[in-house]
């Protein structure tokens, strides 16, 4: 049974309406930012992440073993982290509902943004399990629902039960942060 109200942004689904999640858009459709697009591109990597999921907040997931990594070339300066909902046909930018389905990760779980001076931010949209940030899986910090932090060079996000997000910024190739 799905909730009629979203817990991330409270938008009442059996009414339409209420605030979406920032950058859910209906599938099949593209994004329209809210902001305008940042000057060229940037890349995201979805991977899974073994010494993630061996911290052991994994609720019983079994590790996808033969998974590889996937880059997901983004051009909107915003890319929610999340699941699509087919019930209520949309999808994140960044979609983890795909193989490997990371069962850790809520429809709307993160966002990410990249700003005018090429930093990287990652906001926790009140995901049932949380966001994490760090340069590995033994050094991380909890992101605290609701503000943004900063993504600094070496950092990745850790969200769900084994998936690390790495951003690069072209056209250096370089990671984000000062």
């Amino acid at each position: 049974m799905t909730e009629p109200v979203c817990r991330a942004c409270g938008h009442d689904a059996d009414t339409g309406t209420g605030p979406r999640a920032v950058g859910v858009v209906p599938l099949g459709r593209t994004a329209v930012p809210a902001i305008p697009e940042a000057a060229g591109g940037w890349t995201v990597e979805i991977a899974p992440d073994r010494a993630y999921f061996a911290r052991g907040e994994n609720d019983g997931a079994v590790f996808p073993t033969a998974a590889a990594g996937r880059m997901i070339p983004l051009t909107a300066p915003r890319a929610v982290v999340g699941r699509r909902s087919r019930s209520r046909g949309r999808a994140p930018e960044l979609d983890l509902s795909v193989p490997p389905l990371d069962p850790g990760v809520s429809r709307a779980h993160a966002l990410l943004e990249r700003h005018a001076d090429g930093t990287v931010t990652v906001t926790d949209l009140r995901s049932a399990n949380g966001t994490w940030l760090g340069p590995d899986a033994a050094h991380l910090t909890r992101v605290e629902a609701g503000g943004p932090r900063l993504v600094r060079a070496g950092e990745h996000v850790f969200v769900g039960a084994w998936t690390r997000l790495s951003v690069t910024n072209p056209p250096t190739g370089t990671r984000p942060g000062p």
